[in-house]
C-alpha cells in the first residue's frame, strides 16, 4: 500500500508547509528559513518515493524482494509522516483576535516550539541518512516494468456454466426480444453489473442460440479487455458491412476504448445491434437511447434463485436435496454471497467436496474471508474482484479501501461517509469544486462502477447511504496491508504485534484484544458496538496522541471522554447516539477540527470557545426529547461566530439570549450550505432575512418558530437580492399568514416541507408549489383549514412523493387529469375528516405506494378489496395503514 500511504504522507507535509508559513508570515524570514527548509526536505523524499513507485498496481504480485523494498519505503514514508504530526502538534494553535495577543502567545511559547523544530530537524536528517545508506537508491526503488500486459495476461474471462443460468431468464428473455426488434438504426443494449454477476452469461447464451444467428446475418464478439491487434480488428469488422450484424463488446472497462471500436463499426443493414457489457456503467450508458434497453444485474439473484442454484451445486449427489441438519450453516453461507451466481457458484461447488457436516460448513463460514484469498479455495472471487479495483485511479483505491472500516452488512450514510473521508485527507477537489461535492463524485464513481452499492436513495436518486458486499469487504481486508487494521468477531487480530497500526476499527469486539499493542501511531480509531467500556476507550486515547478521527457512534458515552482535549490533531470528533450532557469549553483547543457531530445526545448547549475551531466544516447537533421524540435544537452562546468561515453545516441551533445580534453575525458565514434554527419569533425574521441573503451557496434550509402558535416572518426574502437562488430544500415550521411570495422564484428547490403554518381557507393553498419545475418531494403538516384541496391539471411535473398530515377540516382532495404525473409515493395522515379516497386517484398511473397513518375508519373501509372504491387503486402496488399504539400494519394491497 505505500503507493497509497506516500500521496497522504504528502498531504501532511503540505499542510505542514502552510501552517509554517502562516505562523512565520509576520516574523523575520532569516529566523525561521530553517524549519521551512526541513518540512519542503520531507516533502521532497516523499515525491521522490511516489516518483519511483508510480502508480505500481503490480506490487502486491511482484517477486519478494520487491514486496519487502517497497515496506521498507511505505514503513519510510510513515516515519516522515510521523514527525511532522508530532512537529504540528507541538506548536500550539490558537485564534487571536489581534496581533498584540498573538504576540504574547509566542513569547510565552517560545522554548517549546524551538525545541519542536530542533527535534523535527534532526529526525528529518537521520531519515535522510536512512535513505542514503541503501547501497544504490535508484536501484531500490526501480520502478517496476508496465503492468498492462500482465493485467491482461491475468484476467482470466469467468463464464457459468449453462446450468448456472438460474434466475437469469428475465434478462435472457428480455434481452433475445431486443435482439429481435426491426430498427432502422443501429440500436446499443447495455448489460451492467459487478464481476460474477452472470453479464457475460446471459449475452453468451443469447448470442449462441440459434434463434439470434439466424436473424443476423454476421456476428462478432470482442473481447475489449483483451483487444486484438488494429489491422485484425479492422479486417474482421469489415465483414459486418452490408449485413444486418451483431457485436458484442464484452468486458470494456474505458470509454476510450470503446469510442474505438464503435468508430470503427460499419452503419451495417437495419436490425443491426451492438451489445456492451461492463462493471463500470458510466462508460456506456449515454449511448443507449432509453432505459429500457440497459440491462442492470447489480442487485443479484432473489433468494429463491439463489437458493436453487447453490443447492444445485452443493448437494449435487442428492439432486439439490439439503439435509436439515445443513440448512442453518448453508443458508448463512448464502448470506454472505448476496445473490452473486459466481459466487453462489463457487462457494458451493467448495462445500461439495468437503464433509458435509454442520461443524465442517461453520468452519467455512467463519473462515469465508480467507478462503478468497490468492491460492486459496476461492481465489476464483479474488482474481474476479481483482481487474476492478487494478483500474481504480489512486484517490479510488484508497476510498475504496476504507470501506473495510465498517461492519459486515452495515450501512452508512452519505453524509457521514463523506466527512470520514474529507477528515482523512483523501480528497483533492477539482476547480470550482467544494471537497464534498469532490468526495460525493468519488462516491458515485465507486457505485457507477459496481464496487458499492447504494443501499437508500432518496426521492430524486441521490444515494443517501451505501456499503459493499459481504465478499467485496472481505477481498477488501485481504488487500489493504496495515492500511487499515480491523479487530471484528471473525477475525479478532489481523496484524502483527510488531505492526504499526495506523487505522483502526473495533467492530463489536473488546479493544483489550489488543492489549500491550503500540497505539501511538494510530490516527483513526473507529468503534462500533457496545462492548468496548469507556474507561477501555480512555485508556487507549491516552496513548493515541496523533489521532485525526475519532468515531464513537453508539458508544455506552455517558461524559465526554477527556482525553479528547489531549488530541491536537483532531479533525473529526463523532459522539452522536451517546448519552453525553455537556462539551467542556476547552474544545477549543482542538485546532483542526472539521467535524462536530453531537446529534441524537443529550447536550443543550455549547460553549462560546467553539468560535475558534477557525477549520469547522461541519457542527452537527441536535437532541430529541425522549417522550415526545420531537427534534431539539442545541443552545450556542453569543460571540464571534463569524470565526467559523468555512463552515458547510450549521444544524440545528437555537439562540436565547442575543438572539438579533446571533442572527446578524450570521450573515458572515458566506459559505454555508446546510442552516437549521429552531425556537425562532416573528420579529427576528428581518435579521435572519438578511443574513440569509448573503449566503449564495446556501441548498438546505431549515427554520422552526418556539410553538406551534408562533408566527414565522420570512417576506424579507421578498426583497432584492432575494432568496438563494441553489436553495434545494425547504423546511418552514410555524404559522404563517401567506405562503412567502419567494417560493416561486426557487427553481432548483427539490423538496419541501411546510408545517403548522394553518394557512386560512380562502388562501389558494397549492398556487404558489405548483409550478416548482425540479420539486419532487412536498409535505404539508397542519398546513391548511381549509376543507378542499386541489391539484390542478398538468401541474407539479416532476412531483414523486407527497405527505398530508393533519388537516383536520378536509374532506375532499381533487387530482385533476395530468396532475403530478411521476408521483409514486401518497401518504395521508391524521386527516380526520378525509373519509373519501382522493378524486382522480385513479389517474396517478405511476403511483406505487399508499400508506395510511391514523386514517379514519370510514376511510380504510374503502380500501378493503370487496368494497366500491377498490377498483380505483387497483393499480397501486403497496397499499398499508398504520396506528398510533399498535405494532405492524394492516397490509392492503
Amino acid at each position: 500500500m505505500a503507493e497509497l500511504a506516500i500521496p497522504l504522507s504528502l498531504l501532511v507535509a503540505e499542510k505542514a508547509m502552510s501552517l509554517c508559513y502562516q505562523r512565520d508570515a509576520s516574523k523575520d524570514p532569516s529566523k525561521s528559513n530553517n524549519i521551512h527548509d526541513d518540512v519542503e526536505r520531507a516533502w521532497k523524499c516523499l515525491r521522490r518515493m511516489q516518483a519511483y513507485l508510480g502508480d505500481s498496481e503490480e506490487i502486491d504480485e511482484g517477486s519478494l524482494m520487491l514486496q519487502n523494498r517497497v515496506a521498507e519505503v511505505q514503513s519510510l514514508a510513515y516515519e516522515i509522516e510521523d514527525a511532522l504530526d508530532k512537529f504540528i502538534s507541538q506548536i500550539p494553535h490558537h485564534f487571536h483576535s489581534n496581533i498584540f495577543s498573538q504576540k504574547l502567545h509566542y513569547v510565552a511559547h517560545y522554548r517549546e516550539e524551538k525545541k519542536a523544530r530542533v527535534e523535527f530537524s534532526t529526525k528529518i536528517k537521520d531519515i535522510e541518512k536512512k535513505i542514503s545508506s541503501f547501497s544504490s537508491w535508484d536501484s531500490f526503488l526501480e520502478p517496476p516494468r508496465s503492468s498492462s500486459t500482465r493485467q491482461r495476461d491475468s484476467l482470466i474471462l469467468q463464464v457459468l456454466e449453462e446450468d448456472e443460468i438460474v434466475g437469469l431468464e428475465e434478462p435472457k428473455e428480455r434481452l433475445s426480444k431486443q435482439l429481435m426488434e426491426e430498427d432502422s438504426r443501429l440500436k446499443t443494449i447495455l448489460v451492467v453489473g459487478p464481476g460474477g454477476s452472470g453479464k457475460t452469461t446471459v449475452v453468451k447464451n443469447v448470442f449462441d442460440s440459434k434463434m439470434v444467428q439466424r436473424f443476423f446475418g454476421c456476428h462478432a464478439w470482442i473481447d475489449v479487455s483483451r483487444p486484438p491487434k488494429a489491422e485484425d480488428q479492422k479486417a474482421e469488422l469489415m465483414h459486418l458491412k452490408e449485413k444486418r450484424f451483431l457485436v458484442v463488446l464484452d468486458n470494456v472497462w474505458r470509454a476510450q476504448d470503446l469510442e474505438l471500436i464503435t468508430n470503427a463499426l460499419p452503419r451495417g443493414l437495419p436490425g443491426s445491434k451492438v451489445i456492451i457489457t461492463t462493471r463500470n456503467s458510466d462508460v456506456a450508458s449515454s449511448r443507449v437511447e432509453s432505459s429500457e434497453y440497459i440491462h442492470d444485474l447489480s442487485s443479484g439473484l432473489l433468494w429463491k434463485d439463489a437458493w436453487c442454484l447453490f443447492c444445485n451445486k452443493a448437494f449435487k449427489h442428492t439432486a439439490g436435496y439439503c439435509p436439515p441438519e445443513l440448512e442453518e450453516w448453508a443458508k448463512k453461507i448464502l448470506k454472505k454471497c448476496e445473490g452473486l451466481p459466481l459466487a453462489i457458484s463457487a462457494v458451493a461447488t467448495l462445500l461439495a467436496n468437503k464433509q458435509q457436516t454442520p461443524v465442517e460448513w461453520k468452519k467455512l463460514h467463519e473462515s469465508l474471508g480467507s478462503e478468497i484469498r490468492p491460492d486459496s479455495s476461492l481465489s476464483i472471487i479474488s482474481r474476479v474482484l481483482q481487474p476492478s479495483y487494478m483500474h481504480l485511479p489512486s484517490h479510488l483505491k484508497i476510498c475504496f479501501l476504507y470501506f473495510g472500516m465498517f461492519p459486515e452488512d452495515y450501512s452508512i450514510s452519505r453524509d457521514r461517509l463523506i466527512r470520514l473521508w474529507l477528515a482523512e485527507g483523501f480528497v483533492v477537489p477539482g476547480r470550482g469544486q467544494t471537497m464534498e461535492e469532490a468526495a460525493e463524485s468519488y462516491l458515485n464513481e465507486l457505485i457507477g462502477r459496481n464496487l458499492v452499492h447504494a443501499t437508500t436513495r432518496e426521492i430524486n436518486g441521490r444515494v443517501r447511504s451505501c456499503r459493499v458486499l459481504n465478499l467485496v469487504r472481505e477481498f477488501i481486508i485481504s488487500k489493504a496491508g496495515n492500511f487499515i487494521t480491523v479487530l471484528d468477531p471473525n477475525c479478532p487480530s489481523t496484524t502483527h504485534s510488531s505492526e504499526k497500526i495506523r487505522r483502526l476499527s473495533i467492530q463489536n469486539v473488546n479493544i483489550n484484544l489488543l492489549r500491550g499493542r503500540d497505539f501511538s501511531h494510530v490516527r483513526t480509531l473507529l468503534v462500533f458496538g457496545e462492548e468496548c467500556s469507556p474507561s477501555e476507550l480512555e485508556n487507549v486515547l491516552k496513548t493515541s496522541k496523533f489521532l485525526r478521527v475519532l468515531d464513537f457512534q453508539g458508544v455506552p458515552l455517558k461524559n465526554f471522554p477527556d482525553s479528547v482535549i489531549g488530541l491536537p490533531l483532531l479533525r473529526y470528533l463523532c459522539l452522536s447516539q451517546t448519552d453525553i450532557k455537556s462539551v467542556p469549553k476547552s474544545i477549543g483547543n482542538l485546532a483542526f477540527l472539521q467535524t462536530l457531530d453531537l446529534k441524537h445526545t443529550q447536550v443543550t448547549n455549547l460553549p462560546k470557545q467553539i468560535y475558534a475551531l477557525q477549520d469547522m466544516r461541519h457542527l452537527l447537533v441536535y437532541s430529541c426529547d425522549v417522550t415526545s421524540g420531537a427534534t431539539q435544537g442545541v443552545q450556542i452562546s453569543a460571540g464571534n461566530i463569524g470565526a467559523l468561515s468555512s463552515l458547510q453545516k450549521l444544524f440545528l441551533i437555537k439562540v436565547k439570549k442575543q438572539r438579533k445580534v446571533v442572527l446578524k453575525a450570521l450573515g458572515e458565514l458566506i459559505a454555508l450550505r446546510k442552516l437549521g434554527l429552531v425556537d425562532l419569533e416573528r420579529e427576528h425574521g428581518r435579521e435572519l432575512c438578511c443574513s440569509i441573503q448573503k449566503m449564495p451557496k446556501l441548498s438546505t434550509l431549515d427554520v422552526r418558530s418556539t410553538s406551534e402558535d408562533e408566527y414565522l416572518d420570512l417576506d424579507q426574502l421578498n426583497f432584492p437580492p432575494g432568496p438563494p437562488c441553489y436553495l434545494q430544500r425547504l423546511c418552514l415550521t410555524g404559522r404563517l399568514e401567506n405562503l412567502p411570495q419567494w417560493i416561486p422564484q426557487l427553481h432548483s428547490l427539490a423538496r419541501i416541507a411546510l408545517k403548522w403554518s394553518k394557512l386560512n381557507a380562502d388562501v389558494n393553498s397549492l398556487e404558489a408549489l405548483q409550478d416548482l419545475p425540479n420539486l419532487v418531494e412536498l409535505e404539508l403538516v397542519d398546513y391548511y383549514t381549509g376543507d378542499s384541496m386541489k391539484f390542478k391539471a398538468k401541474k407539479f411535473k416532476k412531483l414523486k412523493a407527497l405527505r398530508i398530515e393533519q388537516l383536520d377540516q378536509l374532506d375532499m382532495v381533487v387530482v385533476e387529469d395530468g396532475a403530478m404525473p411521476e408521483l409514486k409515493t401518497l401518504t395521508l395522515s391524521r386527516c380526520q375528516n378525509l373519509k373519501l379516497l382522493p378524486y382522480g386517484i385513479d389517474r396517478l398511473i405511476f403511483l406505487e405506494e399508499l400508506l395510511l397513518y391514523d386514517m379514519p375508519q370510514e376511510f380504510i373501509a374503502r380500501l378493503q378489496k370487496d368494497s366500491e372504491d377498490r377498483y380505483l387503486i387497483e393499480h397501486v402496488r403497496v397499499i398499508q395503514s398504520f396506528y398510533s399504539g399498535s405494532t405492524g400494519c394492516q397490509n392492503l394491497s
